[in-house]
C-alpha cells in the first residue's frame, strides 16, 4: 500500500507540474501578443505622447487628419499614425473608410481660371501647414500670336470679410510669347523670368467648390521690366 500511495503521489505531482507549465506558457503567449500603442496630443510625431493603451483596449475613431487618426475611449483621446492602426483591434477597416469619406473634401484643390487678358488657366493647390503651394499655367491664344505663363508659388490667408476668406500669394515663373505678340516687349520668342503677386477673395459656394475673385500683377525680370495687371475669376474644386 505504501508503494501504491507513493506511486499515486508521483503521478499527481507530474500532472500538477504539466498543468502549471501549460498555464504558464499560455499566459506568457497571451501577454506577448498584447502590444501597446502610443497616442499623441496632436496629429504629428512632434506632438508629445499623452498616454499608452494596450492593443485590445476599446477605442473609437473620431476623425482623420492626413496620416493620423484621432481615437477616444470615452474618457481620454489621442492621435495615432495610420501606419500603426493594425495594432488597435477595436477599429475596423470599414470604420476608417467611413471616416476618410466623411472627411472629404480635403484642402487639395484644382483650379479653372478665366483671366481678363483674354486668357484661360488651370492650377493645383496643395496644403503645406499654414500656407499652400500652388502651380498655375495661363495661356492666351489669339491664333497668329499669343503668350503663356507658368508659375509656382505660395498662398496663405491674410484676413476675412464676413464669410469670405482673403488670401495673398507670391510666385515666380516664366513667360513666353509667339507670333507677333509683344506682351513683354521681347524682340524674340525667348522665355522671360517673372515675379507675380496677387490677392483674392474666396467664397465657399458649396462643400466641393470655392469661387475666387483674384487681382494680380506680374513683372518681367529682364531689362524691359514690363508689368501686367489683371483680374481673374477662379473656380476651385476641392478634392
Amino acid at each position: 500500500m505504501p508503494i501504491v500511495a507513493f506511486s499515486q503521489h508521483i503521478k499527481s505531482s507530474i500532472v500538477c507540474v504539466l498543468l502549471n507549465t501549460f498555464i504558464f506558457l499560455w499566459t506568457s503567449t497571451a501577454q506577448a501578443e498584447i502590444e501597446y500603442v502610443r497616442l499623441h496630443k496632436g496629429p504629428g510625431a512632434a506632438y508629445p505622447v499623452v498616454f499608452e493603451v494596450s492593443s485590445d483596449h476599446s477605442m473609437t475613431p473620431i476623425a482623420v487628419r492626413g496620416d493620423w487618426l484621432l481615437l477616444s475611449d470615452g474618457r481620454k483621446q489621442g492621435w495615432l499614425p495610420l501606419s500603426e492602426l493594425h495594432l488597435v483591434k477595436s477599429v475596423s477597416v470599414a470604420q476608417l473608410w467611413q471616416l476618410r469619406n466623411d472627411a472629404r473634401p480635403s484642402d487639395w484643390r484644382l483650379e479653372l481660371i478665366l483671366n481678363s487678358e483674354s486668357a484661360l488657366g488651370f492650377g493645383v493647390v496643395v496644403p503645406l501647414h499654414e500656407q499652400s503651394l500652388f502651380g498655375r499655367y495661363t495661356v492666351s491664344d489669339q491664333g497668329a500670336y499669343g503668350w503663356s505663363i507658368s508659375e509656382l508659388g505660395l498662398t496663405r490667408q491674410i484676413g476675412s470679410i464676413l464669410n469670405f476668406q482673403v488670401l495673398g500669394s507670391a510666385a515666380v515663373g516664366v513667360g513666353s510669347e509667339y507670333g507677333d505678340s509683344n506682351h513683354w516687349s521681347s524682340e524674340t520668342d525667348e522665355i522671360v523670368p517673372l515675379a507675380l503677386v496677387s490677392a483674392e477673395v474666396v467664397w465657399a459656394a458649396e462643400r466641393y467648390l470655392d469661387v475666387a475673385l483674384r487681382v494680380g500683377t506680374n513683372i518681367s525680370l529682364d531689362s524691359d521690366m514690363v508689368n501686367h495687371s489683371s483680374v481673374s475669376l477662379a473656380w476651385k474644386l476641392r478634392l
